[in-house]
């Protein structure tokens, strides 16, 4: 069963919070209702990706950042449950995000696990919520950013290459919130390894002139376009080979027909097919010839 516990709402459409709902370890310290006042703000899908990189924490290091957490706390503890929910309120409100420290960085290294997950980790509990990506992002990320812990290479390359396996798709869009908070965030974390992903309005010209591991490195979360809408040669090539041996095969029924000896047309067509399983054009042009000095005397 499926349930959200009357927190769902719609996007176009907001509400006042009367309440905090949701498992507190879990809970995006802008969703905490205010220590002064108790009037919980309002907040967005942020939140969720803040809870979404608790999981991704728990997952990668088997703990929550947070020292009064369930999975931390002893079940015989003799300590009150609202003394620990209080704790464990305060150290909620005290985070302020992931860093990767070096010993982080070296155990990822020595487990084989690709950096790409710290470095999502740390944008996933930022602080400031507009500083979170989408889940457009996260999801982008996932499908195009080398995250898979069983690839023999992608746990040993540097982090400004990590995120970058292939061409991405066509970006998607970011509010006019998000792109005016990134300029904040940047100056904030520049010497910082999340300064390598950047979330900011989309580039007006092609970073191909550029250094390749710095320049490209934000890719993954921009969106950035690759411009190369230039067929492959290989499909070029195996195009006009496929024209070649139509060309043949017509050739071969208009010269003959029925007539001629079965076993030298089946050669000729022998000799037509093996074009095929190469990629030179000259031995395209070598067999062309061979078939055209041949054909005449078939019939």
């Amino acid at each position: 069963m499926l349930s959200d516990f009357g927190t769902s709402q719609d996007m176009l459409n907001q509400r006042t919070r009367s309440g905090n709902t949701g498992t507190l370890e879990y809970t995006s310290p802008e969703s905490l209702p205010c220590p002064s006042t108790g009037v919980c703000k309002e907040v967005d899908s942020k939140a969720d990706i803040w809870s979404l990189g608790m999981i991704l924490h728990k997952l990668l290091f088997l703990r929550l950042p947070y020292t009064f957490a369930s999975d931390n706390v002893e079940h015989d503890s003799k300590r009150d449950g609202k003394e620990i929910a209080d704790r464990l309120e305060q150290e909620v409100r005290a985070f302020t995000g992931f860093r990767t420290t070096p010993s982080v960085r070296s155990t990822f290294e020595s487990r084989r696990m690709p950096q790409s997950f710290l470095i999502l980790l740390e944008r996933l509990l930022h602080i400031v919520p507009s500083s979170r990506p989408s889940a457009e992002r996260v999801l982008f990320a996932i499908r195009e950013g080398q995250l898979d812990p069983l690839s023999s290479t992608s746990g040993l390359r540097e982090v400004q290459t990590s995120l970058i396996p292939r061409s991405p798709p066509p970006p998607m869009e970011d509010t006019e919130h998000e792109r005016s908070s990134v300029s904040d965030y940047e100056d904030a974390n520049e010497a910082g390894p999340a300064a390598f992903i950047k979330e900011e309005a989309l580039p007006q010209q092609s970073d191909s002139t550029n250094t390749p591991a710095a320049s490209r490195s934000g890719a993954l979360w921009l969106g950035e376009r690759q411009n190369n809408l230039r067929v492959p040669r290989v499909i070029l090539t195996r195009t006009l080979k496929s024209v070649v041996l139509i060309a043949k095969v017509l050739s071969l029924y208009q010269v003959c027909g029925n007539n001629g000896s079965l076993l030298l047309k089946t050669l000729v067509l022998g000799l037509a097919i093996i074009d095929t399983w190469f990629d030179s054009l000259q031995v395209t042009l070598l067999l062309g010839a061979v078939h055209m000095v041949i054909l005449p005397f078939l019939c």
